[in-house]
């Protein structure tokens, strides 16, 4: 049995590229280079800023994934680079995949308004330098103006040009200003081998009811605006939605349910989402709704579906599936249980 709540955004799992942590730390970085080229594309003598490797050929693999972020976002700025500034002195370089364009590759733009992406990272500090040079200050100084060139080199000099990113964004920090919900905060969590953590997870942060109650009405409008007058007319419906109210339900969660009911018979010619038990069925039941509008000729004569007894029924699943979303799935799932863990939370003190 399948809950859907039409008022929280089903989480989405957002998972980074793996392995150019190992890869770029397999290729032993030992120093940093600053300086500039010729020309890249269109950039003419633009500054460069190179991370240099001990293995040639590791350090090209890892520019290579790198690559490959740019060339998926068709923005080299999908690979961010940043620079710690350290109260001791020196600094710290941190490479990881933006956030942004990483959501973008991965969740289709119609579908990211009405997602909760959790974000799941490596995060790399493939370098400390012991002091600030001059070439650091005014590589710092050349690109608050211009686009410039990151990339790999060997150690006996050779830039690794056909893996080189054209970048514009960068960020530069002082160590005490790195908040918490940044990537770079990684650099400060030592694990117990004495190694910093290399994984950033990003959740979604939580909403208070009201916001979630506003969605919910939204969206059952916009998806479900012809079943919801047709409601007003059949008379089963009616019936149990008048003995639902009695036994302590929400008007909402009576007309969510329906729409839920007649969602279901549309998807899987059975309410309750009885065919959808086994898959990722929040996801494929947002994609049907997104991708097919209600027409005035719908039919939605679903008459056992509208049962007092499949109506309770599916109401029930999708409390379980808010109450799972505002924290922990409950253990007790009774009606009464259910109800009063809902007022609790504040989701039955409001009606629309």
């Amino acid at each position: 049995m399948i809950g859907f709540d039409y008022g929280i955004k089903p989480n989405i799992m957002v998972v980074g590229d793996v392995e150019y942590t190992s890869l770029i730390h397999e290729a032993a970085p030992v120093a940093i280079g600053y300086g500039k080229i010729p020309s890249f594309g269109l950039l003419v003598e633009p500054p460069l800023v190179c991370l240099i490797f001990e293995d040639e050929d590791k350090g090209k693999e890892c520019f290579k994934h790198l690559k490959k972020w740019g060339e998926g976002s068709n923005n080299d700025d999908a690979v961010a680079l940043s620079f710690i500034e350290e109260n001791k002195g020196g600094y710290t370089i941190c490479v990881y995949p933006d956030f942004n364009h990483l959501i973008d590759r991965c969740i289709p733009k119609y579908l990211q308004p009405e997602v909760n992406p959790m974000i799941m990272a490596s995060i790399s500090f493939p370098l400390s330098v012991e002091r600030i040079s001059q070439d650091y200050l005014f590589f710092k100084q050349q690109i608050k103006e211009r686009a410039f060139v990151f990339c790999g080199a060997s150690k006996t000099g050779k830039l690794f040009l056909d893996f080189a990113l054209r970048k514009i964004y960068i960020q530069f920090y002082k160590e005490d200003e790195i908040q918490e919900d940044q990537p770079e905060y990684s650099y400060f969590v030592i694990n117990s081998k004495g190694k910093r953590k290399g994984r950033f997870v990003k959740k979604p942060l939580s909403e208070k009811s009201e916001a979630i109650s506003n969605r919910r009405w939204i969206r059952l409008k916009t998806f479900f605006p012809i079943t919801l007058e047709k409601l007003n007319y059949n008379t089963i419906f009616q019936n149990s939605r008048d003995l639902l109210l009695s036994e302590g339900f929400s008007q909402w969660q009576i007309l969510q349910g329906a729409c839920n009911i007649v969602v279901s018979v549309r998807m899987c010619n059975k309410p309750c989402f009885a065919e959808l038990d086994k898959k990722p069925a929040p996801m494929d039941i947002l994609e049907y709704l997104l991708n097919n509008f209600e027409k005035p000729e719908d039919d939605i004569s679903i008459n056992e579906g509208f049962s007092v007894e499949i109506l309770r029924k599916q109401i029930i699943a999708d409390s379980i599936e808010l109450l799972q979303h505002a924290g922990r799935r409950p253990k007790e799932t009774s009606k009464k249980a259910l109800l009063s863990s809902l007022t609790k939370k504040g989701f039955l003190n409001s009606e629309k």
